[in-house]
């Protein structure tokens, strides 16, 4: 839920034309972005390794986010490619400088869902194990691989 407060701020601000809401948008943008960085360093990662087993099921999930991440690319591409390549502005850009939920969508949202469906099926066990270990004593790039498994782990 706080995701989607958070997908909902960043998209109001960015996006809704200027209005005497701004503020309130903002204050939006920014409470439920505090609110997700705060609600992920309070995991109990002892409890959340002790709950996973190799036995969870995770491909029915692992489908789920590719065709979710998918198939939201090939939603906002298809209103974009036809004034690409024509060279006009798209007809749903209305006052609008650019496609911002397009772009946002394409670039996190669709990457986070499919490295979810990437990570869910194989790695969320090993994840799970690797908590019990601090993150300072794994490399920087393990660390980064393991944000996205705590994502497939959830959503598994």
């Amino acid at each position: 839920m706080l995701l989607y407060f958070l997908y909902v701020g960043v998209t109001y601000t960015f996006s809704v034309i200027f209005n005497s809401l701004f503020l309130v948008y903002t204050a939006l943008f920014s409470a439920s972005l505090f609110a997700v960085i705060i609600a992920l360093t309070t995991f109990d990662t002892q409890y959340l390794a002790s709950k996973v087993t190799s036995d969870m099921p995770r491909r029915g999930s692992a489908i789920f986010m590719f065709v979710a991440g998918l198939g939201t690319l090939m939603l906002w591409l298809s209103e974009l490619i036809g004034p690409l390549m024509t060279g006009q502005a798209p007809a749903n850009l209305g006052p609008y400088t650019t496609m911002f939920t397009h772009g946002f969508d394409s670039a996190v949202i669709t990457p986070a869902t499919v490295i979810t469906g990437i990570f869910s099926p194989r790695r969320c066990l090993s994840f799970a194990r690797s908590l019990v270990w601090p993150s300072s004593h794994r490399p920087p790039a393990r660390r980064s691989r393991d944000s996205f498994s705590l994502l497939a782990c959830i959503s598994a």
